[in-house]
């Protein structure tokens, strides 16, 4: 082991601090951000003639490991909940990986754990910055007002918790993005947020999240099925769907109970609801977790992809597959957020369509006229994710990462 992480000791190369799928997968990891970790390196580590090095979520039995022809080091090292494992970053990094001036991060809340993992991070950046090390964040979630959240997090709407935890959440996007060389958001509205907390603009940059475009697609001929793909949160709307959603539909739930939150007591409660609402719906499947082999033949049988989240919180996963398959789609109010991006505005301008061909409302009404409208467009609606697939390419998207990282 000694001998292997010696051999990355150089100055070229980058140091990386992402969840991670299992060996030799992209989308079978706990989580969106291990199938995003895992296109970026991939794709940054295939244009460039930099190695990385991967520090990983400890699991079970984890040992470390190359992948991508050698290219890449995965060190299985953050124990879930842990601030010991950040101090085992900074021993490694600081005698073992002396060398390397650039740090990656790859930002999520609870991808790591709870209060713990968010000090651990705070205080690992804090005494990098110190030892003139240049960090990059990638911050994947930005809500700085948890009332949009209060059903995710089981808090009452408007309470006492909410008011502490908005101050306390800004304050720690502010330390976060204070120690770091620059921060890279996922969506134009995101740079907005971050602004509004008095993030110096010069420090934020946009590049939006890669599309996967090496899934075969297949046309699938009568195919009337409909598709929510993702885990089964409150915040992604998945039981308003299900209340909502015409019995004359057929409705596909790919995805199951989100991993970081299943020892949360109020959300076994929205799971049991979940259950309930859908036990006599025979138009509805939910399939639980979808493994890799399966993400083809679900978004190849479905012909509109529906996302009735309730809050834009982050660049949507399953989203950027629906790009990938060239789906048509369908989105809720709360997510016109994307259409400030300028891909969004110039695939609409291509296409000759309107954001609010695209956007319902939360009332029946408004779902079924944008449900039908869309079935009677489809053409269009797919055109539209076919040239979002191509703007936003996982290699387009490397190559600006790169270039950043490279020269600042």
């Amino acid at each position: 082991m000694k001998n292997l992480i010696k051999k990355f000791n150089n100055e070229k190369n980058f140091i990386v601090i992402t969840t991670y799928p299992p060996k030799n997968s992209v989308y079978n990891g706990k989580g969106g951000l291990s199938s995003f970790g895992k296109n970026f390196l991939n794709h940054l580590n295939n244009i460039s003639n930099n190695q990385i090095i991967v520090f990983s979520q400890k699991e079970k039995k984890s040992k470390i490991y190359l992948e991508n022809n050698k290219k890449i080091l995965i060190i299985p090292i953050i124990k879930r909940d842990s601030i010991l494992s950040f101090f085992n970053i900074l021993k490694i990094y600081l005698s073992k990986l002396n060398k390397i001036k650039k740090l990656i991060i790859q930002f999520e809340f609870n991808s790591f754990g709870g209060i713990k993992s968010l000090i651990g991070f705070i205080f690992l950046n804090f005494i990098l910055t110190f030892c003139k090390k240049k960090i990059y964040l990638i911050l994947h979630q930005i809500e700085p007002n948890l009332n949009n959240l209060y059903g995710h997090l089981g808090w009452k709407k408007n309470g006492i918790k909410s008011k502490i935890f908005n101050f306390l959440i800004k304050t720690y996007y502010f330390l976060i993005c204070l120690s770091s060389k620059k921060i890279f958001v996922l969506e134009e509205i995101f740079k907005k947020k971050l602004i509004s907390l008095k993030i110096p603009r010069k420090k934020i940059i946009v590049i939006p999240h890669g599309v996967d475009n090496k899934f075969i697609i297949k046309k699938i001929k009568n195919n009337n099925n409909l598709i929510h793909f993702g885990y089964l949160s409150w915040y992604k709307g998945v039981d308003w769907l299900i209340e909502n959603i015409n019995k004359k539909e057929k409705l596909i739930i790919a995805g199951g109970p989100s991993p970081n939150l299943l020892q949360k007591k109020h959300y076994k409660n929205f799971l049991k609801e979940i259950k309930t609402k859908i036990k006599n719906k025979k138009n509805i499947i939910i399939t639980g977790f979808v493994k890799e082999q399966k993400i083809q033949d679900y978004f190849n049988k479905s012909k509109i992809i529906l996302f009735p989240y309730r809050t834009m919180i982050s660049s949507s996963g399953p989203f950027s597959l629906a790009f990938s398959f060239e789906k048509p789609f369908i989105l809720s109010r709360p997510l016109e957020g994307y259409f400030e991006s300028p891909d969004f505005a110039e695939a609409l301008k291509e296409t000759g369509l309107k954001k609010e061909d695209f956007l319902f409302d939360f009332t029946p009404e408004s779902f079924e006229k944008r449900l039908e409208w869309a079935k009677n467009n489809l053409d269009k609606l797919s055109k539209f994710s076919r040239l979002m697939k191509k703007k936003r390419s996982w290699d387009k998207v490397a190559e600006k990462y790169l270039e950043t990282i490279k020269f600042s």
